[in-house]
């Protein structure tokens, strides 16, 4: 299925890297400890939820995998320099389960692991909300191979739902994942993917081109649920690790798979 006005939309996406700025030109109020709109982590923040929906649009393109690298190594710098200036916390859970999330979705294992000692993770002996903190811990202790770490992230995570508002995975997912019952996996994703295609079909977001091909219009698509960003990741390190998942051509193509930028 193509996707209409495919490179306007990723123009859009990219309008929000500022690219060629350093973290404290890209996000002015970075430093700052009061906590305000747009201030500490939130600038950052959103950054990274542009390039989740960036990723999964430009995978669809022809641009080549040395344009994605050098873009992502670029805003990948950038936000762990923001870890090291910003002025306080706000929005760092978020920030640190996209920055995460990215990194494993670029495929690029070094960057991986830079970003897996940066980032903070959820607190056992806390029982506050952590769901994204613990989200972060996940992605991190498979990346790292430490797996009573992600057995007890996974524990702190299930206590809480995630917000819809981000994009979040169910829990059933995260289950399947951590027990490396990969069949359940793949089931869960499939069903996933025709959820979010018959809602696309109800939401008049597809429609046919001039031949009669089915297309679907992203620009109408809820930006806190472009695709299924956080699904993805989980099956990104399934497949690096050598387990089997479930492709889908629109949701989750090839391409973004086998991407190693």
């Amino acid at each position: 299925m193509k996707i209409a006005d495919l490179e306007i939309s990723i123009a859009h996406q990219e309008s929000y890297f500022h690219l060629g700025k350093s973290a404290e030109e890209a996000f002015p109020f970075l430093r700052e400890h009061t906590v305000r709109v747009g201030g500490q982590f939130a600038g950052p923040l959103s950054t990274l939820q542009a390039v989740t929906r960036w990723l999964w649009l430009i995978v669809h393109s022809d641009k080549t995998d040395e344009y994605i690298s050098s873009i992502l190594h670029q805003l990948i710098e950038r936000s762990l320099a923001a870890s090291e200036l910003s002025g306080g916390n706000y929005c760092r859970p978020e920030h640190d389960a996209f920055l995460m999330l990215v990194a494993a979705l670029s495929g690029n294992k070094a960057w991986m692991k830079v970003v897996s000692e940066a980032v903070s993770v959820a607190n056992s002996d806390v029982m506050q909300y952590q769901f994204f903190q613990a989200w972060t811990g996940i992605l991190r202790a498979r990346v790292l191979n430490l797996a009573n770490e992600e057995a007890i992230q996974t524990g702190i995570l299930l206590r809480k739902r995630g917000l819809s508002g981000y994009g979040c995975h169910s829990h059933a997912l995260v289950k399947a994942f951590a027990a490396s019952n990969y069949s359940k996996f793949k089931s869960l994703l499939s069903k996933l993917d025709k959820y979010e295609l018959d809602a696309a079909k109800t939401d008049g977001t597809i429609s046919r081109d001039s031949e009669g091909n089915p297309m679907i219009s992203v620009r109408w698509r809820d930006p806190n649920r472009f695709w299924p960003w956080a699904e993805a990741g989980f099956a990104k390190l399934i497949w690096i690790g050598g387990g089997a998942i479930q492709l889908d051509a629109l949701w989750l193509p090839e391409r973004l798979i086998n991407l190693k930028s």
